[in-house]
């Protein structure tokens, strides 16, 4: 059970010797599946290592390639060690799974079973805890005429983080609209959920983070006959919120009140950050009211308050007490915080506020 090649639509996995401890080495797992196929890997047991420190693994690990382990021919790498437990979609029919060892004996490595989902422009829904999402015929020119919408929905408690390893769309005339573009959506696929839409050539769509368990690619290309961009490749990460405290490090998002449990029926106290780096102001927009937010706005029993930087009365942009959205909120600089205060909460007394560098 190392260095394997599978070809079959479903199938399980191990590191050596498992149950019992593997060895020193390196070990290779490819599963090349038919095309028009993507693959999810879940993982049934999960010992590699110590857990990860500033987000790096310093001892074994275990590699996940979007792709094949030949150069040129991966689009991404999820890198998992110590015991979680992070259940992976490849983007199309290829996925390496390379576990590096430099112990011997001292953990019992994994167990995995994989199988396959099929890859449509519409109608796919990504439900792994991380994943990767290509344009159509990727990494090949997209075809014209395409308007595709890719689900990802994860366990309620769940939010996500998008980000982009490859983009290459055909580019827009100067000051033109695009015709070729991603739009991204928190929620659902809705003209009031839409985060921005993207087509410039130079640069890589922002990394977005979602209010929750759920968001929507959508691609769209033009009837423009002669393509030659190859399109996009997406990832996504998800995480579980565990305060109400909450630091958003993306340069776009949606902030709420997280998908907690334990905060049903509490007296909420409560600070977003939010570090959108390398950006010379923040643009805030509000989504969404709870119905029950503000029934009592004349005294501002619950209250949302936006501060640009630190929050002292100095830097105090916006207190909002009702549930007019009002126009956009801009912030100079990279930093901002959303400081709300919420009596005996509910599912019913959340909101969403979306920003953007």
């Amino acid at each position: 059970n190392c260095n394997v090649n599978l070809t079959s639509d479903s199938g399980t996995i191990s590191s050596p010797n498992f149950p019992n401890k593997y060895g020193r080495g390196e070990c290779y797992y490819n599963i090349v599946v038919q095309p028009g196929k993507a693959i999810k890997i879940n993982w049934k047991s999960f010992q590699v290592g110590t857990a990860k420190v500033n987000n790096k693994c310093l001892g074994d690990s275990v590699l996940v390639y979007d792709g094949t382990t030949k150069l040129y021919d991966y689009n991404g790498i999820f890198t998992l060690c110590g015991q979680v437990k992070q259940s992976i979609t490849s983007s199309s029919n290829k996925l390496s799974i390379v576990l590096k060892s430099s112990t011997q004996g001292l953990y019992t490595g994994f167990s995995a079973a994989y199988n396959t989902i099929d890859v449509a422009c519409n109608g796919m829904t990504l439900s792994t805890d991380s994943g990767f999402i290509a344009s159509p015929n990727y990494p090949h020119p997209y075809p014209s005429n395409s308007d595709c919408l890719y689900k990802i929905q994860l366990p309620p408690t769940k939010v996500l983080a998008l980000g982009w390893l490859d983009f290459r769309l055909r580019s827009p005339l100067p000051n033109s609209p695009c015709d070729d573009y991603i739009e991204i959506y928190d929620k659902n696929p809705s003209d009031n959920n839409k985060v921005y839409r993207y087509c410039k050539l130079a640069y890589r769509p922002p990394i977005f983070t979602s209010s929750g368990n759920i968001a929507y690619i959508r691609f769209f290309s033009s009837n423009f006959s002669s393509n030659t961009r190859n399109g996009f490749v997406a990832y996504y990460q998800s995480g579980t919120r565990k305060s109400c405290d909450v630091h958003y490090q993306t340069s776009t998002g949606v902030v709420t009140v997280p998908n907690i449990p334990s905060l049903i029926g509490k007296d909420l106290n409560c600070k977003i950050n939010i570090t959108a780096k390398f950006s010379d102001f923040i643009n805030l927009k509000w989504i969404e009211f709870g119905s029950k937010l503000f029934t009592n706005p004349n005294s501002c029993e619950n209250s949302i308050e936006i501060y640009g930087g630190l929050t002292t009365s100095f830097s105090l942009v916006s207190r909002k007490c009702n549930s007019n959205t009002g126009a956009n909120i801009q912030i100079n600089g990279s930093n901002a915080v959303v400081h709300y205060t919420i009596k005996n909460y509910q599912t019913n007394k959340n909101f969403r506020l979306m920003y953007q560098r």
